[in-house]
Order: C-alpha cells, then sequence, then structure tokens
C-alpha cells in the first residue's frame, strides 16, 4: 500500500510542532490546532487500514450516511478517522464547557470537533450501571472530502491552573513519532463463531410482548421499543475494523461508525438513523419507524414497500414518532416543518421515515441531545413509561446500544443513532436489536423483525448465523 500521504502529513505536523515549541510563550494557554493538507486518493479500507496499526487509544472511524461506500466518494461532508485523546469527558456538557473555556482565552479552530458516543438513557439500574457517556477531543484526526486529505493534531493545557501547553505539545510530538503507516489488507474474518446466548430467549421474549401488549392495552403508554442481545463466541479475536470494511460493502445508505476504547473492547455499527444533522441554527432530524422486510426483486420489493405504507399498525407507529419530536422540538425551535412520508430501502429491510427541518432558537447540541434522545422510535412512548419498563424488562444492559455517535464542532454537528450495533470483547460479539410495540403488535412477527435487524452485521460472519434464532 502506497502511504507516501501518510509521510507528507507527518512531516508536516512534525514541524509546525517544532516551529509551536520554539516560538511558544510559557503561558499559551487554550486549545491549538494544527492541520496539513495533501491530495490523495483514498479509500475507507485505508483509513481503517490505518486504525488497525495504531497503538493508541481510543479510535474512532465515521463515514456519512450519503457516502458511495465503494468508491469513498461523499456529496459534501467528511468521513474520518481519529487515533489518541487530548482529554476525555464524561459527557457532551462537558466537553462543550471545556471547549468554551479554552475559547475564552485563545478562538477555537472552525474546524476543531469534539467526538463522542452518548449511552442509552434508562433509569439508574443495575443492568446499566457503570456506563455512561464517552466524549474526547483526539490527539490525531484524518478527514478525507474528495481527493483531499487532511490531518488535524489537537494539543491543548491540561487543566485551569497549569495553564501552559507546552508540556501537551511535547507529548503530542511523541505520540506522531509513534503513528504506524497501513501496511497491506486488513486480517481476514474470523467465520467460525458459535451462538452462545439469547437474552431474552423466545419464550421469554414472548412474556415481555404479552406484558407490553397488556399494558398498552390499559393506557399505561403507546409504545414501547424491547430490545434483544445475541451473543456469538469467535475462535480469534474479533478485527472491529475488518467487520467495519466488510459492512462497508454490504450495507448501503448508512451511517457506519466504530469506537474501540482499548485493544479488547469496541463498539461499533451500519445504522439508517440519523439523530440529528445542525449547519449554523437549522436542524435536520426524521423519524425512522414502521418496518417491513426487504426482497431482491425489485418489484417484489416495491410491493412490500407499497403496503408498509398502508398498513395501518406501521403508519401508526410511525406517526407517533413524528408528534414526539415536533413535541420536543417545539420550545427550542423558531420554525418547523416535516415531510411527506418515504420507505428507504436497506439490505434486509425497509423503513418509513419522514425527514424534519427545523430552525433552532439557540445551537446548542447538548440540549438537541436530551432533546432528541431517545426517540419514540427507539424506546417508546411516553418516554417515561416506555424507559422504566425497559429498564425492568430487559435482562442486559443496552450500554450504547440505541444511544447516539457524532462531533461537536462551533459551525455543524451530526449525531447518528446506534442501531444495527455490535459490541465486540476480544472474540465475543454482541449483536443488538429491537422493535417497536404497539397496539396489533405480534410477537411472531417482532421476533423475525428483530432476525432481520440483526443480519445487518451478523450476516457479514456467517450466512447461517440465525441458526439457532428461529
Amino acid at each position: 500500500m502506497n502511504a507516501s500521504w501518510f509521510d507528507t502529513l507527518k512531516t508536516a505536523i512534525a514541524d509546525q510542532l517544532r516551529s509551536f515549541l520554539n516560538s511558544a510563550p510559557l503561558s499559551t494557554d487554550g486549545i491549538i490546532t494544527l492541520s496539513a493538507t495533501c491530495d490523495a486518493s483514498m479509500t475507507p479500507e485505508m483509513l481503517l487500514s490505518l486504525l488497525h496499526v495504531q497503538s493508541d487509544y481510543p479510535k474512532l472511524f465515521w463515514m456519512p450516511r450519503d457516502t458511495d461506500h465503494a468508491h469513498g466518494e461523499n456529496k459534501g461532508d467528511h468521513y474520518c478517522a481519529t487515533v489518541g485523546a487530548v482529554k476525555i469527558y464524561n459527557n457532551i456538557d462537558s466537553a462543550m464547557d471545556s471547549a468554551a473555556h479554552h475559547g475564552r482565552n485563545r478562538a477555537l479552530h472552525p474546524d476543531l470537533r469534539l467526538w463522542g458516543i452518548n449511552a442509552f438513557p434508562l433509569p439508574a439500574s443495575d443492568a446499566q450501571k457503570g456506563i455512561h457517556d464517552f466524549w474526547f477531543l483526539p490527539r490525531f484526526e484524518w478527514r478525507v472530502l474528495g481527493q483531499t486529505l487532511t490531518l488535524f493534531c489537537h494539543i491543548a493545557s491540561q487543566s485551569a491552573v497549569a495553564s501552559n501547553i507546552i508540556s501537551d505539545a511535547h507529548e503530542a510530538l511523541a505520540a506522531l513519532d509513534c503513528l504506524t503507516p497501513p501496511v497491506g489488507h486488513l486480517p481476514d474474518f474470523d467465520h467460525h463463531g458459535s451462538l452462545d446466548q439469547v437474552l431474552p430467549d423466545r419464550r421469554a421474549w414472548n412474556t415481555i410482548i404479552t406484558r407490553a401488549l397488556a399494558m398498552i392495552d390499559t393506557e399505561q403508554f403507546k409504545k414501547v421499543v424491547p430490545a434483544r442481545r445475541v451473543a456469538y463466541t469467535f475462535e480469534h479475536d474479533v478485527s472491529p475494523e475488518s467487520v467495519v470494511a466488510e459492512s462497508l460493502i454490504k450495507n448501503r445508505h448508512c451511517y457506519h461508525f466504530m469506537i474501540a476504547f482499548s485493544s479488547a473492547r469496541a463498539f461499533l455499527g451500519a445504522t439508517p438513523e440519523r439523530l440529528f444533522r445542525r449547519e449554523g441554527q437549522t436542524l435536520l432530524t426524521e423519524a425512522l419507524a414502521g418496518t417491513t422486510k426487504n426482497a431482491a426483486n425489485h418489484h417484489d420489493a416495491q410491493q412490500l414497500a407499497n403496503a408498509l405504507k398502508h398498513d395501518p399498525k406501521n403508519v401508526h407507529e410511525h406517526q407517533f414518532v413524528i408528534d414526539d419530536i415536533t413535541e420536543r422540538l417545539s420550545e427550542v425551535t423558531d420554525t418547523l416543518n416535516v415531510s411527506p412520508m418515504e420507505v428507504v430501502r436497506l439490505r434486509n429491510i425497509q423503513h418509513l421515515r419522514s425527514t424534519i427541518t427545523a430552525h433552532l432558537s439557540n445551537a446548542d447540541d447538548a440540549l438537541c441531545v436530551r432533546r432528541l434522545q431517545p426517540t419514540a422510535a427507539v424506546a417508546g412512548l411516553p418516554r417515561a413509561a416506555a424507559l422504566k419498563f425497559i429498564a425492568m424488562n430487559e435482562p442486559f444492559p443496552r450500554e450504547w446500544y440505541a444511544g447516539s455517535i457524532g462531533y461537536h464542532g462551533k459551525d455543524d454537528a451530526e449525531f447518528a443513532v446506534t442501531l444495527r450495533s455490535a459490541l465486540i470483547d476480544r472474540n465475543r460479539v454482541f449483536f443488538y436489536a429491537g422493535c417497536g410495540i404497539v397496539e396489533g403488535s405480534n410477537d411472531e412477527e417482532e421476533w423475525q423483525e428483530l432476525n432481520n435487524k440483526t443480519a445487518a452485521l451478523g450476516s457479514l460472519f456467517s450466512r447461517s448465523w440465525n441458526r439457532g434464532l428461529k
């Protein structure tokens, strides 16, 4: 693999760091962003290969939904990879507050992005204990837009008291020296896995659905979205970068993401759902709810799509999500518009989707996350009652499943809902999926919907991966 771009950018950043160290006053404070750009024909697999050989953590990969995955071409937004962290925060509020503090002393670079993953916000429970959001200012970030590749390096003062960043610049130089160029291809996929856990199992699932329908019948809530976790064990440790690279080929029209917290633990996914995108004070979000299976034949797929658009149960469920989002945004927006409903066709399934455009009264990403996460599409309605049901009935921690992942920037932000996702713990992989239960739902049909959704990632490992899930 020709990696001349790697050496070019690494040398340019090293020169800038040395120049900074030679000229910066001891009182230098804030966050400083250095950058270098070159022309390069990069592919998503090359960025994943770059991440795979690095020894520093966290590592993150981000591919926007509207990207041509086969050629790495995108429609106006970057796909990215990050390595290392200058600062780590427990939530988006802390990350934004930290950036605002540094910005008072030195203007923040307009291209600076804080990256993070937000956990599914269950009420305090044993199942969710110890799980929190994870936000960070990356040490290094590569962004690709068309044929342009940019490497960003961030340095920062580490506290308000010790307010100089000279020592951090030295640390950045040392970390830069440890960066390794990508070599060859990603490791081959390990297809030798065995199903070892299903939570809840088929019998327990029926009990949960019966209980949910009884509570809907007595008007304790209108909708709830229970989930299932399936665990597989493989002969060898699973490379998260290899999983994402394989998914890029097969799962189109999705956000692809990966965050590796350590050499043993990573969370990744191929999600069709945007939580929101912000450009200035313009907000784009969506209702994605109502599901049917897909078909390889276009005519058959179109018939299924038409039936989905006119199915009372699915249209009813979809409208719940629209109503919830518009209500939650009404107090923080000046204008709001909902587009006509459409059908989104994915590899295994099809969804109903409506796009919602709004003008924010204040461009506050933390507030938008709190308002929109979790939507009725992944939790239920009313939110509090649905979350209580999930906390009491799901026999596993959701952790980051059905949360959100993305970035906060000065002028823009984007977050995807962490669906069609998996947690990798060395040689064990946990696959997640959920489905909306409303009046008229059927436990057999919903179980099959779980299988179809989990297939987005599970079938990458083996065509017979769901043999024990029938």
